[in-house]
């Protein structure tokens, strides 16, 4: 927008309107807010700056702590109480062995897997071979491996297939899996380790787990969610990590926070639009500019920020209540880039999968079209930028559709379990694909069946040609026998031939024809 000879962006006119809102707030609490939303300090703020404190207040300050570290080595959660009662955690140094990360960042990437649905083995194992094949050496791949990933399993879950998911991660140092059905529980939680026993924990380490909970009361912490059929691209913890940094560590704004969505997204349809018999499915990019999709969407908070500040909103609503980071700083959705993937996350859409959105292909659809002729270049760059292989996913997808009604099946009844969504589209797109497979399992078994009459009519055939052929040769090695049924005929012809001599004679000689007559009279 162009105001005489100076051009006016967008951001500059909306600071403006939030700095005179300010102004006119007609609270204090109002007042706060809009002066964070463009990075000046509220009245909280105010109220420590200078040299004296403000009614007997004292501005909470890590340096003095950290002074006094050594007076107090025992004692590793010094808090002071901020003007609204909260015990806001102070950064300082601990003694934990087993935490790592070069810029004090806790870090924790949560996957779950199968709670609430022990009895679904046969869907088990197919989310198992998705795991195995996208989430797994995506993060294997990582380039910044100071993380701490925990996987929350079914802890009823069927052990052979608990024993396989426990070797795949076996060897990865920041990986434990624990079995629980209760709600992820945030590092900075008072009770952690009374929320997470050391008897739930499958593999990893308990201490590593401990440690991260003890280092998140003085650091910024960050929770990524990551489901068990995605991939994250391989820079995808270093950028975010360093985002953290540069907008939470330096932060003098009491209870900050930043959420982090993706802006660009792959997705691996299981069926390919184009092609129904193609066995490596369908792939498609997407760009999100508002909502926030499941894959990567993290939340962190800085050193004076609790966890009762960051918004309730789920990742479906966070956008209509928190502005984009285009527009503010602080308290905002800022969007992560693939660097040189382009894209920050590979989902995978299948049968197995609890939601089942663009599951089933569209017909004729501009977006499937638009990427028909970039398949093979997208294909050939997902082993560098997330880990997949073409020819492993393909042999995962042969396994699914071999048992696929199974897992239909088992997917239906796992709908509406504890801790998921519950969706009649859903339920109605599994009845379609069931009724799909149904009937093509029909066909199979019915081209079975006449494929083994036919062949059991060709095997008739055969032994009926070797019974005449026996006959055949038979009779070559018995020609004598042939040869006494040839005079039989010849015989037989003979006295064919006398008969009608003698009937000729009878004719010819009128006093046998009347001695005939007289031996019939008598």
């Amino acid at each position: 927008m162009l105001c005489g000879s100076f051009e006016i962006t967008r951001r500059e006119v909306l600071l403006v309107i939030l700095i005179v809102g300010a102004y006119f707030a007609p609270s204090n609490k109002l007042k706060d807010a809009l002066l964070e939303r463009v990075g000046l300090p509220g009245r909280m703020e105010e109220r420590y700056s200078g040299n004296g404190a403000v009614k007997g207040e004292e501005r909470p300050n890590p340096s003095n702590h950290n002074n006094n570290k050594n007076k107090n080595k025992n004692n590793n959660h010094q808090n002071q109480n901020d003007p609204r009662g909260w015990k806001v955690p102070v950064p300082q140094e601990t003694s934990m062995q087993l935490y790592e990360n070069d810029d004090n960042i806790v870090h924790v990437i949560h996957t779950r897997f199968m709670q609430f649905q022990a009895p679904l083995s046969d869907l088990a194992r197919a989310r198992l071979q998705l795991f195995r094949t996208f989430t797994l050496p995506s993060v294997r791949q990582q380039s910044n491996q100071q993380f701490l990933w925990i996987i929350w399993m079914e802890p009823q879950l069927d052990v052979q297939v608990r024993q396989e998911f426990i070797d795949l991660v076996r060897d990865l140092p920041n990986c434990i899996v624990i079995g629980s059905r209760s709600k992820q529980p945030l590092m900075r939680a008072e009770f952690y380790a009374q929320a997470v026993m050391e008897s739930a924990v499958f593999s990893g380490s308990y201490d590593l787990l401990l440690d991260y909970h003890e280092a998140a009361q003085s650091r910024i912490v960050l929770h990524t969610q990551l489901d068990a059929d995605d991939a994250l691209f391989y820079d995808f913890v270093r950028s975010l990590q360093r985002d953290a940094v540069q907008s939470l560590k330096h932060s003098t704004l009491k209870y900050d926070y930043r959420i982090w969505c993706v802006r660009k997204r792959l997705e691996w349809g299981y069926f390919n639009p184009l092609n129904e018999t193609a066995v490596s499915g369908y792939l498609v990019g997407y760009e999100s500019k508002k909502e926030c999709p499941p894959g990567g969407y993290t939340k962190g908070y800085g050193t004076q920020t609790d966890e009762p500040d960051l918004p309730p909103e789920g990742r479906y609503e966070i956008h209509t209540s928190t502005p984009q980071c285009d527009f503010t700083s602080h308290k905002c959705i800022a969007r992560l880039d693939g660097g040189s993937s382009d894209y920050a996350v590979l989902r995978a859409r299948t049968p197995a999968a609890h939601g089942m959105t663009d599951v089933l292909p569209k017909t004729n659809s501009p977006k499937d079209l638009a990427w028909k002729d970039r398949q093979e270049a997208t294909w050939n760059k997902l082993p560098k930028n997330f880990g997949v292989h073409r020819t492993t996913v393909e042999q995962m997808r042969a396994g699914l559709e071999s048992n696929m009604v199974n897992i239909i099946l088992q997917n239906l009844e796992g709908q509406c379990s504890e801790g998921f969504s519950c969706k009649h589209s859903s339920k109605e797109k599994l009845k379609q694909l069931k009724a799909k497979y149904k009937k093509q399992q029909d066909e199979e078994k019915q081209k079975k069946i006449e494929e083994q009459l036919l062949l059991q009519n060709k095997h008739d055939d055969i032994i009926n040609d070797e019974s005449n052929d026996a006959d055949d040769d038979e009779g070559r090695d018995n020609p004598q026998k042939e040869d006494g049924d040839h005079g039989s005929d010849t015989r037989k012809s003979a006295n064919v031939k006398a008969n009608d001599t003698n009937s000729e004679s009878s004719h010819d000689d009128p006093s046998s024809a009347m001695l005939d007559e007289d031996d019939n009279g008598d």
